[in-house]
């Protein structure tokens, strides 16, 4: 699938408010094994708001492959940075993410939830997963439970993986 080009192409990522170790060392392992979890795994369902409706791990790993406001250098090491939430109301919003390799919290403006709702969509064009983004404000992030993502990690062989409540904990702050 070709990269989704959005129209203004997306600033770059600016450092984020909140860090959190454990949260951004999970990130970054769905991140280093994405592609045997969306070979494997595409339809675990993503803990996320209750609010949300319920997003496939394979959704959110096509937003890192195919969206340009999903992914791009982390501003402290260059690595690669990717999207775990995003927010918005009609003419703005933002997009929020983690470092894979430093751990980084980044951010960036985005022209509207609109704008996000059509790079969910076209993102993901042709497969049967989606990131469904149901009210204006609206937005998506990751939150909940962990359990999941470090139970199907383990599976494909994922180390160092951080502790399940410290990620819980994270996911309820952020």
């Amino acid at each position: 699938m070709p990269l989704v080009h959005s129209s203004p192409p997306p600033e770059p990522w600016r450092v984020g408010d909140r860090r959190s170790p454990a949260l951004a060392r999970l990130v970054g392992a769905l991140y280093r094994h994405r592609e045997d979890l969306l070979r494997i795994y595409p339809n675990v369902v993503l803990p996320t708001d209750p609010g949300n409706a319920p997003t496939p791990l394979a959704a959110l790993l096509l937003l890192w492959a195919n969206w340009d406001y999903g992914m791009g250098l982390c501003p402290a090491c260059r690595g690669a940075a990717v999207v775990t939430s995003f927010s918005g109301v009609l003419s703005a919003g933002s997009v929020g993410g983690f470092c894979t390799e430093c751990g980084m919290p980044v951010a960036r403006f985005i022209g509207g939830i609109g704008r996000v709702r059509t790079g969910c969509r076209e993102a993901t064009a042709g497969t049967p997963w989606a990131i469904r983004i149901t009210t204006t404000p609206g937005g998506w992030r990751l939150a909940g439970d962990p359990q999941i993502l470090i139970a199907v990690l383990q599976e494909v062989g994922a180390s160092g993986l951080p502790d399940t409540a410290a990620v819980a904990a994270a996911l309820r702050r952020s």
